[in-house]
């Protein structure tokens, strides 16, 4: 203990450099949106570089658990093919398919950091710029909202997730059609509140929430 404290008092001179130095980047980049921007663009290059590498080797342990989830995806898609063939079979006309929206396209990407211990977590894509991913992106999973982007880089973006505490999406109860706000009060990582909903709502349990369309973000 006694060395510990020795060697830390020999170059104390360096920590309080160390400390000093990180409290004018803290100032610089606080005060100066531009050099806070290129800071969060930089970091998101490199920190995306790390965790697509330990992510490789993460992919690897968890083959079982993706082909899983990927077979679950297609029967969940062989049961809409099956419903729209039946659709058109009754002589029903495209237009009338409410949810085949081309406002909206789909691009495939992978989550290759994510936290969810935090009150305001983030995510990191192996998608960026160079695959047209922008700010203020929706981004979904086979189950359901996932965040929207909030800052991009050529290879990599980072996703505001909806388990934090500055997020707030348009969500509407699809069986009443009332509208309000998803949010997440920061206590259960898989449990989310949604608020502003009239109190004359007749809501009930199992009921389920959908995107409420009223967003640029998601359909």
């Amino acid at each position: 203990m006694q060395q510990i404290i020795s060697f830390f008092i020999k170059r104390k001179d360096f920590f309080v450099f160390l400390l000093l130095f990180a409290f004018a980047l803290k100032l610089i980049f606080n005060s100066n949106l531009y050099q806070q921007s290129t800071f969060i663009n930089s970091s998101n290059r490199i920190s995306g570089v790390f965790y697509g590498f330990t992510d490789h080797w993460r992919a690897y342990f968890n083959l079982r658990e993706q082909n899983e989830i990927l077979t679950q995806e297609n029967e969940t898609l062989r049961n809409e093919i099956a419903a729209l063939k039946h659709h058109f079979s009754q002589g029903a006309s495209s237009d009338s398919i409410a949810f085949l929206n081309t406002d909206f396209t789909f691009t495939k990407t992978k989550v290759i950091k994510n936290s969810v211990l935090l009150h305001k977590n983030y995510l990191t894509l192996n998608r960026g710029e160079k695959h047209q991913i922008t700010q203020d992106m929706g981004v979904i999973s086979s189950k359901g909202l996932v965040g929207i982007v909030e800052n991009t880089s050529e290879n990599f973006a980072t996703v505001q997730s909806v388990l934090n505490l500055k997020s707030s999406l348009n969500a509407e109860v699809k069986k009443t059609k009332h509208f309000g706000s998803l949010r997440w009060n920061g206590d259960k990582i898989n449990i989310v509140q949604l608020t502003d909903i009239p109190n004359i709502a007749p809501i009930a349990i199992g009921d389920t929430i959908i995107t409420g369309g009223m967003s640029k973000n998601f359909p």
